[in-house]
């Protein structure tokens, strides 16, 4: 069967619609604003700053993910259990890192306004890590991580119950040694 150029690129377009919302990509962005976890970061512009990596997953991925991890006997087995949501934005400091660190206090500071508290806070001339949680009723519901050294910066906002046990291996290898230090349990 032959397609017309137009169909295909219907078909294409399905495709492409199908597959990113199973992922859960269309999830965080559309259906998660009005989760307590979520944190209303304010990005970088895409214009200023260069991402490298981008990931927004949203509850459809994590059912999945809770079984392989159950199955596997792998310890982000309980990480995953309650998590509703992950995004995580990464930029490289080769251009506009005043920009970038400009975004990140902007979004500290409004998720602050919003009631998130800050749980842990390390900065020095190299490398800056905040750690925030949002709360209600002793539960965490939601974890925004901003961390940045010399090269890169990451912004990470995970939806859901977290356990506070669990933030040492949410952060670990997107962080310094200090950092991870810091907030050992």
């Amino acid at each position: 069967m032959t397609y017309s150029r137009l169909q295909q690129a219907m078909k294409s377009a399905c495709i492409v619609l199908v597959v990113s919302t199973l992922s859960g990509c269309f999830l965080v962005s559309a259906g998660m604003h009005d989760e307590p976890g979520y944190a209303d970061m304010h990005y970088p512009s895409i214009f200023r700053a260069k991402s490298t990596q981008k990931i927004a997953l949203g509850p459809t991925i994590f059912k999945p993910l809770r079984w392989a991890a159950k199955e596997s006997g792998s310890e982000e087995a309980e990480l995953f259990q309650h998590m509703d949501g992950l995004r995580v934005r990464s930029y490289t400091l080769e251009q506009n890192p005043e920009h970038i660190a400009e975004r990140m206090t902007e979004s500290i500071a409004r998720i602050q306004a919003q009631g998130w508290e800050t749980s842990l806070k390390i900065e020095d001339e190299k490398d800056r890590a905040v750690i925030l949680t949002k709360e209600e009723a002793g539960q965490i519901y939601g974890v925004a991580i901003f961390i940045m050294d010399e090269h890169e910066a990451a912004f990470i906002n995970i939806i859901g119950h977290v356990d506070p046990s669990h933030i040492r291996s949410l952060v670990e290898g997107q962080t310094t040694e200090q950092t991870l230090a810091a907030i050992e349990p």
